[in-house]
């Protein structure tokens, strides 16, 4: 596509590397902030194999650089779950415009699932609104499923240990 990470090392800080013993959050002691990776050719398979949305949706306007809008957007599920990764400095960010309304047209007519991550936090949107389902530990799987109700299809969410068998099915 073109794009560059730039001075963008957002990753480094939001995404936890367990090879590394490396938090969410924190900023990974590899990283030269704004310059990059200081291991760059001996980084670990989880570096090597991320891929921000950012640099690889052609789709994703300019103002989605994660330097900028402080949120690293990452796929999951094979392409069915846009994990948004946001800066714990600024928690807020996701909701300001134009994020959350374009958040949740990906989401519109049932098309992916959008997971926003501050922290441990896990909060689902959905077109019409967003289900804040806190802590999720790493041995939770949050699922999300439609429901019929007096008002028709309704999306939910919620999150099950990895072990329950409805997580399965």
């Amino acid at each position: 596509m073109g794009r560059e990470c730039g001075g963008c090392t957002l990753c480094c800080k939001v995404l936890a590397i367990p090879e590394l013993q490396k938090p969410k959050d924190v900023w990974c002691t590899h990283c030269a902030i704004g310059d990059g990776c200081t291991i760059y050719k001996q980084r670990p398979t989880p570096c090597r194999e991320f891929d921000c949305l950012y640099l690889t949706s052609e789709g994703l306007p300019e103002h989605w650089y994660p330097a900028r809008s402080k949120m690293v957007l990452a796929s999951e599920l094979e392409g069915q779950r846009i994990a948004v990764h946001v800066d714990p400095a600024r928690p807020d960010a996701w909701r300001q415009p134009p994020y959350l309304g374009e958040l949740r047209q990906l989401t519109a007519g049932g098309g992916r699932q959008v997971v926003v991550y501050i922290g441990t936090r896990a909060i689902v949107v959905f077109p019409d609104r967003e289900i804040d389902l806190g802590h999720c530990s790493e041995e939770e799987r949050i699922v999300t499923y439609q429901r019929v109700g007096p008002r028709g299809a309704e999306w939910h969410a919620e999150k099950l240990h990895k072990d329950d068998p409805r997580f399965a099915a």
